[in-house]
């Protein structure tokens, strides 16, 4: 997943090593060893049955791997789930997507009501019985750290948001009994653990929504949020895009080229924040499916990112912060495989943050600032300060 491409799609000729690497799946002593390695406790495969029940395959850092039969996962399962994803889509389109016209604004109500469902589904399909499931032993004093590998699908799953009701009538969400953090596959995730943790600093690169000259809708909140950012927590990060009042930022107006040329810089820092639009297409052709909108309506691919990180500076990257719609979605099918996070991860950034679904300007904008708190101000690593983040989001924390 995340390789150099062909035009036909196929599998390019990378820099060796790293490219072939990506491609050879890990056995199970180096699942292990990675898992032991990022601290956490188990690897879980999220599978979808066919004419079959569904299933869980776990992979624990330190015991034999064991499978769960997962019924609400199977053919009809899977059905009500693309039932979801079907009523969602239209209010899925952009970040801030909900006023461009009546049926949009009627679409965006409905999104919250649909994704409620989906929630609600993930936690009786699969998160309820594998956190449930005394063969696990998984740890009871602490949060458990998973990782999930959704497949097909469940990739479209916010499987961390996944919620009950406890026995007070109030709910009860998965992240507030798990650390859960997503992988494209076991092979990018032995890559990033073999690779090693990369030092913050307060340098690199944040993006404010650039004027797309009308390609898309202005997002305030988000200009707001990029130099919040910048000032508070990376006083030394080149910013482009525009500032709050509309002019354009301190070290350009976010091209294309600006972004590329700070990925190619051996000196621009180890963070980068994309407060801007996110695409995702339906496509069959390279650079045509995931993309970011930027200056003038330009569109950043996935695959001219991946490009210069593979080809250029060679220096590593620990933070993305893709704070755009769909940034975690592919257009060429359920999975990763050819999305901006993806991306990124194939080309050695350890820690990537991005979104699934279209998310609301505003509340994504505190969201942010609450994750830079907690990665910089209170120096937890990214996967817990987005869990973080996100419970006090849904009132877990003061």
């Amino acid at each position: 997943a995340g390789v150099p491409l062909r035009d036909d799609g196929t599998p390019a000729a990378g820099p060796g090593e790293g490219t072939s690497r990506l491609l050879d799946p890990p056995d199970a002593h180096e699942r292990r060893a990675a898992l032991r390695a990022l601290g956490a406790d188990a690897l879980v495969y999220l599978m979808p049955g066919d004419d079959v029940d569904g299933a869980a395959v776990v992979v624990p850092a330190g015991a034999p791997a064991l499978w769960l039969r997962l019924p609400l996962l199977n053919k009809s399962g899977a059905a009500a789930l693309d039932g979801f994803l079907t009523d969602a889509a239209p209010g899925m389109a952009a970040r801030d997507a909900a006023d461009r016209d009546t049926a949009s604004r009627d679409a965006r109500i409905k999104v919250p009501r649909v994704l409620e469902g989906i929630c609600e589904w993930a936690w009786d399909a699969a998160i309820g019985p594998l956190l449930d499931d005394s063969r696990l032993e998984l740890p009871r004093d602490r949060p458990a750290r998973l990782v999930l590998i959704p497949v097909r699908e469940l990739a479209r799953v916010p499987w961390h948001a996944a919620r009950t009701r406890g026995a007070d009538g109030t709910w009860r969400y998965a992240m507030e009994r798990a650390v859960f953090s997503y992988a494209p596959s076991a092979r990018l995730l032995c890559e990033t653990a073999r690779l090693g943790p990369v030092p913050l600093t307060d340098g690199g690169l944040v993006v404010g929504d650039p004027d797309t000259a009308g390609a898309a809708r202005e997002l305030p909140a988000a200009r707001l949020e990029a130099l919040a950012v910048s000032d508070c927590f990376y006083p030394r990060a080149r910013y482009v895009g525009r500032m709050p009042d509309g002019g354009p930022g301190t070290h350009g107006s976010g091209t294309g080229e600006e972004v590329l040329r700070w990925f190619a810089d051996p000196d621009g820092g180890p963070v980068v924040h994309l407060a801007c639009h996110g695409i995702v297409e339906e496509s069959t052709q390279p650079g045509d499916s995931s993309y970011l909108l930027l200056h003038q309506g330009e569109h950043l691919a996935a695959e001219r990112v991946l490009d210069v990180l593979v080809q250029g500076s060679g220096r590593d990257i620990a933070l993305a912060v893709l704070a755009a719609c769909s940034t975690g979605r592919s257009g060429r099918g359920h999975d990763e495989a050819f999305s901006l996070s993806t991306t990124l991860l194939a080309g050695r950034v350890r820690s990537v943050v991005s979104a699934t679904w279209s998310v609301p300007d505003a509340a994504t904008s505190v969201l942010m600032f609450l994750f830079h708190h907690f990665v910089r101000g209170q120096g937890l690593a990214p996967a817990d300060a987005l869990r973080e983040a996100q419970l006090c989001m849904i009132g877990r924390r003061e």
